[in-house]
């Protein structure tokens, strides 16, 4: 065996740690420390994911083997979030991830007005309460999404059916997209 096949040895089993902590975080959660007084779960994932960096900066300098410049590791980390991103949306169409209302989901997708593919979304729900207010609302009404009611003395809005809210972080463009195109992502996928 030559150091390089020790190197791939190694970091064979940190990453198996790492696959082992995430299984006990699933289990018990991340915040679980056994025995009592140890480090958590998340301290657990963190430290072996570390000592498999570590191995594998240590591979990158044998002989044969090829070391991504930083550049093209980036891409590679975004091309991956966003991939992620799309599956999360991918199951989320399915019922099959239920989301933190509170919780900004990220997908990508490209701004009409200026181009950026920085977007953030927020899942709207049906009967959500978008707002009130003494004074009727200014701008035309999102019938599509919205539903307006008018009262004696103030005006509410609620979510008519469910979407995303939209905004564009280099921008501030805010629209509201139907959730329909989680469907062609089912065909995509």
């Amino acid at each position: 065996m030559n150091r390089q096949q020790l190197l791939l040895i190694q970091l064979g089993e940190e990453l198996a740690e790492v696959q082992k902590d995430i299984s006990k975080a699933l289990g018990f959660g991340l915040d679980s420390q056994y025995p009592q007084g140890s480090p958590t779960n998340a301290e657990n994932i963190a430290q072996e994911f570390n000592e498999a960096i570590a191995v594998f900066s240590m591979l990158e300098n044998t002989e044969g083997f090829v070391a991504l410049p930083p550049v093209t590791t980036i891409r590679i980390q975004e091309e991956k979030i966003n991939k992620v991103n799309k599956y999360l949306q991918h199951s989320i169409s399915y019922g099959t991830l239920v989301e933190d209302k509170n919780e900004p989901f990220e997908y990508k997708m490209i701004c009409p007005e200026c181009q950026s593919k920085d977007i953030n979304f927020t899942i709207k729900n049906k009967e959500d309460l978008i707002s009130t207010s003494w004074e009727k609302g200014k701008g035309t009404p999102d019938k599509e999404f919205l539903e307006y009611y008018e009262y004696d003395f103030y005006y509410k809005v609620k979510v008519r059916k469910k979407h995303f809210v939209c905004t564009c972080q280099d921008c501030n463009h805010f629209w509201r997209q139907n959730t329909a195109f989680a469907e062609k992502l089912k065909k995509s996928i």
